[in-house]
C-alpha cells in the first residue's frame, strides 16, 4: 500500500524510492519481475517460432524444447529460417528476427536466450541529459539506479555489436537500419 497511488495502481516513482534504497529491495523486486518479464519474452519469441521440431531439446526442462536464442541489445534477437549453430553451437531452427529491449539483459539471464547482443553506447554527459529530459531524473538518481546494474564497461565488453548514441537521433536511426539490414540479411539466406 505504501508504493500506491490514489487509483489503487503501483506509483512507479514511490516504488523507485523504496527499491533503490537498498541492494536488497533491487533483488527482492528482481526476484518478482524478473522470471515474470522472461516469461513473457519466452512465449513472444515462441509466437515467432516457424518450426518448433528443430529446436534441441533443453536437458533441464523434462524434455521440453528449448526456446530459441535471440539477438540481444537495447535489446534484439537475430534469426534466420532453416538451421543453423547458434553461439553456443548448438544446431537450431529459427524464424525471424526477435528485439529484446531490457535495461537488464545480463542481469536477468536473457543474454542466454540471445544469438547476438547489441549495446547502444552514449556518453555519460549525454545519458544524463536524456535522463533528466525524459524521466526528471538528475544526475545522483541516474547514478544510483545503475549503480545496481551491471556496469556499463561490462555490458560494453559482453555486446557483439557496440552501436555509439552520441549524435543525432537521424545518426542513430541510419546506424541502426544497417543494422537491421544486416540481421534481416541473416534470415533471407
Amino acid at each position: 500500500a505504501e508504493v500506491l497511488n490514489d487509483r489503487g495502481e503501483v506509483d512507479r516513482a514511490k516504488l523507485a524510492r523504496k527499491v533503490f534504497a537498498s541492494s536488497e529491495q533491487v533483488r527482492l523486486l528482481e526476484s518478482i519481475v524478473h522470471p515474470e518479464v522472461c516469461r513473457r519474452i519466452s512465449a513472444a519469441i515462441e509466437a515467432e517460432r516457424v518450426d518448433s521440431t528443430s529446436f534441441p531439446r533443453d536437458p533441464e526442462s523434462s524434455g521440453r524444447e528449448a526456446p530459441p536464442r535471440a539477438c540481444r541489445g537495447a535489446g534484439g534477437t537475430a534469426a534466420r529460417h532453416g538451421t543453423s549453430s547458434s553461439r553456443h553451437g548448438a544446431p537450431r531452427r529459427i524464424g525471424t528476427v526477435v528485439v529484446i529491449d531490457a535495461p537488464l539483459l545480463f542481469e536477468a539471464g536473457l543474454d542466454e536466450a540471445c544469438d547476438r547482443i547489441v549495446y547502444v553506447d552514449a556518453p555519460d554527459e549525454v545519458r544524463v541529459h536524456r535522463a533528466m529530459k525524459s524521466r526528471n531524473w538528475d544526475r545522483k538518481e541516474l547514478k544510483r539506479r545503475e549503480s545496481h546494474q551491471k556496469s556499463l564497461s561490462c555490458k560494453r565488453n559482453r555486446a557483439d555489436i557496440v552501436i555509439a548514441n552520441d549524435s543525432s537521433t537521424d545518426a542513430l536511426r541510419k546506424q541502426v537500419e544497417r543494422l537491421w539490414d544486416q540481421l534481416t540479411s541473416l534470415i533471407s539466406q
